[in-house]
């Protein structure tokens, strides 16, 4: 991996980027067979697109989609987030069968993410965000008691941990750390993001038959192979809106939080709306799940603070394009080398 892979250049531009061409794109066999699966999961609405083979894997897909519905949908009180958010916090922890052994991998790759955010992701942060929700929509608006929120509200507060208990050497229960009865999680987007990369996972392992699959939304996309060019070459919205700007994914994943989300969005270390210079951001890493992060938490950051997570990971694969205001009418942006390398100047028509 190319330690100049993930240094900004931050020479700016103004209302648009440099697109680089990633040479002939690979021709499309006649007669190439395949199946897309138009799919809803919790809201989310999403594409699968799988090559060189035409079996029906909707079964399997409910399979996934079920196996992590049962632990993160906000509208099922009986789901394991809801019956957390609901418990006492009497013995300190939330105990609970983790029948699938899901919830527990969630949080441990959740916690994870917190920390290689600099805390700037938080799963933690639905009391915050409900005492906001009506000052946002309040041309007259009042802070809410931060200082209150603070005691149960983030994870710097929160700490939410997961262990296993066993007795005899066998699986017993799982416990999750509740050290007030306030504290609550959020998962329901970070899961759904899972979803995408467990339904990757599984078509690869289908590898003697397809021979790729894409995954997508309308803000997220991932996939593997190649021998469709067209299925991994995106359009990077701004707004919502079509921008002409090219991108293609191949053999990872893509992001993007745009200013249209802003307005709720908070920062977890002061628990108040982020107020910075951030326009929107693009991001692709490995995975959906690291890619949606990174776009969130580049947001919460602002572009200093970026700079600075870059010169402190110097070897990772966190590619990204950002837009940010250089002042009230003048858009600039900044980008590492090889997220420029994935970009693709729209075919001559």
């Amino acid at each position: 991996m190319k330690k100049n892979a993930s240094i900004l250049f931050f020479a700016i531009v103004l209302f648009g980027v440099v697109f680089h061409s990633c040479g002939n794109k690979t021709k499309t066999e006649e007669g190439v067979i395949g199946r897309d699966y138009d799919r809803d999961f919790l809201g989310m609405k999403y594409t699968v697109s799988v090559v060189g083979d035409t079996t029906d894997y909707s079964f399997a897909f409910d399979s996934i989609e079920n196996a992590v519905r049962m632990h993160i949908d906000a509208n099922n009180p009986s789901s394991t987030c809801m019956l957390y958010n609901y418990a006492s916090a009497e013995t300190g922890f939330f105990e609970f069968t983790d029948y699938n052994r899901i919830m527990g991998v969630m949080l441990t790759m959740a916690r994870e993410f917190n920390y290689r955010s600099g805390g700037c992701w938080d799963f933690t942060l639905s009391p915050a965000q409900i005492a906001w929700l009506p000052q946002l929509l309040n041309p007259t608006p009042k802070v809410p008691n931060i200082d209150s929120l603070r005691v149960f509200t983030g994870m710097y507060s929160a700490n939410v941990d997961v262990e296993d208990v066993e007795e005899n050497g066998v699986y017993k229960s799982t416990r999750i750390r509740k050290n007030n009865a306030k504290v609550q999680i959020d998962l329901q987007k970070f899961g759904s993001a899972m979803v995408l990369d467990k339904i990757l996972e599984y078509l690869k392992e289908q590898n003697v038959t397809v021979k790729q699959a894409v995954v997508k939304t309308d803000v997220w996309q991932a996939g593997f192979g190649a021998a469709v060019d067209s299925l991994n070459v995106l359009d990077m919205k701004t707004s919502g809106q079509n921008s002409g700007n090219l991108l293609r994914v191949v053999n990872r994943a893509y992001a993007t939080y745009d200013a249209r989300n802003k307005l709720s969005l908070l920062d977890p270390k002061t628990l108040s709306p982020v107020q910075n210079e951030m326009y929107q951001s693009y991001v692709s890493a490995k995975t959906i799940v690291e890619s949606y992060v990174f776009a969130e938490a580049f947001m919460v950051m602002g572009v200093e603070e970026i700079s600075q997570f870059y010169e402190a990971n110097a070897e990772s694969d966190i590619q990204s394009l950002l837009y940010f205001m250089k002042s009230d009418s003048e858009r600039a942006s900044a980008s590492t080398e090889n997220f420029n390398k994935m970009m693709v100047a729209p075919s001559a028509q």
